[in-house]
């Protein structure tokens, strides 16, 4: 379902990028959407417990690079490749790979939005503070046109022309 798909503000964060300009919408308001300026796979280090030291990688693909977007987003392509298990409590709650948990969420998050729990250095990258701390009330959430999905897909199906080295006769 690509209506809701991944987001990321942070280039660095891609291990895998093609430039692509596009744009998105704002599902909540009729305020302008966020521009595109690539796509790729972003593999975030993840703790797969509370204080267990044990981490594994989170892979997401086509995700889309929204530098101006308020906070990173986990889009609804996420269920087509994990399980994610919220409520309940007991700890439970998480992202799961068939039965294994491969990420928990991480119970100091704000408000009701649940986010993995990223590694910092010495295994992850190093990570400032969230953008959503401190706000009260807000919405996150991403929608990107069917139309610009086709683009998207069409530039993906186009011939690579390879470029052979010039030869100088001589």
């Amino acid at each position: 379902m690509w209506s809701t798909p991944s987001a990321c503000r942070d280039r660095g964060w891609f291990t895998e990028y093609t430039p692509f300009q596009s744009i998105t919408e704002n599902i909540f308001l009729s305020s302008p959407g966020q521009d595109v300026e690539g796509l790729g796979t972003v593999e975030l280090r993840v703790e797969r417990s509370p204080d267990s030291g044990d981490y594994t990688v989170l892979r997401l693909t086509s995700v889309l690079h929204t530098p101006s977007l308020l906070s990173n987003v986990i889009g609804q392509p996420i269920v087509e490749r994990y399980r994610i298990v919220t409520g309940g409590g007991g700890g439970a709650e998480g992202i799961y790979d068939g039965e294994e948990r491969i990420a928990y969420f991480d119970p100091g998050t704000t408000g009701r939005l649940r986010q993995p729990r990223v590694c910092g250095p010495p295994v992850g990258p190093p990570l400032g503070p969230s953008t959503l701390d401190g706000l009260q009330h807000f919405v996150v959430g991403v929608r990107w046109p069917e139309e610009e999905r086709e683009r998207w897909e069409a530039f993906q199906a186009r011939p690579v022309v390879k470029q052979l080295p010039l030869r100088l006769a001589g």
